[in-house]
């Protein structure tokens, strides 16, 4: 699926609770100039065989006491099961998502700072990481600017069919 098609996607699957309809529509924007940064559609995630993502934390090798919770998200099958070897692999599989519905759910991702993606499959020590705290300032931004406020009160204008542009995404993210 391209990228129009995974935004209708999470859009026409998202729960009937009002809320998470409307934010899928409002931060779209964000989401699909993230994801044309990079290099798939489709990322493979390892996961626990109930669907849990494979979290990893990372600790500075200057100061350990600094540690980051990361998500990686490969480009391949093969490179996902090659980086998974040596964990529990009876209870991990590697699933493919969407970029969007992945950047999407990061949002929700407490305990978690970062997405890798990993772009080529060799050497997967060159990824693009996408921090949860970049990405929650940016649908901050997006949603001030097509709300006219802060978070998720009652849409006034524009209406959906005549929707103003967001800012750009500065080039130095993602």
């Amino acid at each position: 699926m391209d990228l129009d098609q995974q935004i209708a996607d999470l859009i026409r699957n998202a729960p009937p609770d009002g809320t998470t309809l409307r934010a899928a529509d409002l931060v779209a924007p964000v989401l699909k100039a993230l994801a044309q940064r990079l290099g798939h559609l489709e990322y493979f995630l390892v996961q626990s065989l109930d669907g849990h993502w494979l979290v990893t934390t990372l600790s500075n090798r200057n100061q350990p006491e600094q540690e980051k919770t990361v998500v990686y998200a490969y480009p391949s099958l093969q490179a996902a099961t090659i980086s998974s070897q040596g964990l529990n692999s009876a209870q991990l599989c590697a699933q493919p998502l969407g970029v969007i519905a992945i950047l999407f759910q990061l949002l929700a991702l407490e305990g978690v700072d970062a997405l890798v993606f990993f772009d080529r499959p060799d050497p997967l020590s060159q990824g693009t990481e996408i921090r949860r705290i970049d990405l929650q300032h940016l649908v901050q931004l997006q949603l001030e600017q097509r709300t006219g406020q802060k978070g998720f009160g009652p849409r006034s204008s524009p209406s959906p069919r005549r929707r103003r542009q967001g800012r750009p995404i500065p080039p130095n993210w993602a």
